[in-house]
């Protein structure tokens, strides 16, 4: 089977390196990878390895990497038909296999096959395009609600400081008005107030003793 395969692929324009008794070609700027089991002749199967990948020297980044591959194969898995994503080491691969039997149409079969693939990768790419949008729109937000309590907190100041000018300008017109308060409304329990009181009534004490 794997020089109709090979012979397949030449016929459709691919242009396969041998590889560890792996061929690799191209399609649409992806890598593809064609797998021949010498233990069972009629299995075929053809693979995108490495669509994606959690490598990163940051363990905090690689665990979100790998976090992220995870959910994007269960969404394969789930959602995508004759295709299969497996993670592999550090990597998503997309897989699609089936059993060949006699008298099969190769080139409509490995175009299929091709195909399939090609649909999954194009579904995997909108997944992660639709999670970065996700995370920007989240970090949108925040930032959002971040400026929003500033705006809140700068406009509480700004309250506070209106309130404050107004009771020192009320006050400046109760001073300057004919209700003017008098000496024993203005005193309080302050300290200063107490020795400036005491030493009134000592003055005026003494002065009257002189007398």
């Amino acid at each position: 089977m794997k020089e109709k395969v090979l012979e397949t692929l030449k016929k459709l324009g691919f242009v396969t390196i041998e590889n560890d008794n792996c061929y690799l070609f191209e399609y649409e700027g992806k890598g593809y990878l064609y797998s021949v089991d010498d233990n069972d002749d009629s299995f075929l199967s053809f693979a995108i390895p490495n669509i994606m990948n959690a490598e990163s020297d940051d363990e905090e980044e690689y665990d979100d990497n790998f976090s992220e591959m995870l959910r994007v194969e269960c969404e394969v898995n789930s959602k995508v038909k004759y295709v299969k994503a497996l993670i592999i080491k550090d990597s998503l691969w997309l897989a699609c296999e089936r059993d060949v039997y006699a008298e099969e149409n190769y080139e409509q079969l490995v175009s299929m096959m091709i195909l399939r693939l090609f649909k999954a990768a194009e579904f995997v790419s909108e997944e992660l395009a639709k999670s970065q949008f996700e995370t920007e729109l989240d970090a949108t937000e925040d930032d959002a609600v971040e400026d929003a309590d500033n705006e809140s907190t700068s406009q509480n100041v700004d309250d506070i400081i209106d309130r404050w000018f107004a009771q020192l300008e009320q006050r400046s017109d109760d001073q300057n008005s004919d209700t003017c308060p008098s000496i024993e409304d203005v005193r309080s329990d302050d300290e200063d107030y107490d020795e400036m009181d005491l030493d009134y009534e000592e003055y005026t004490i003494e002065n009257e003793n002189n007398q």
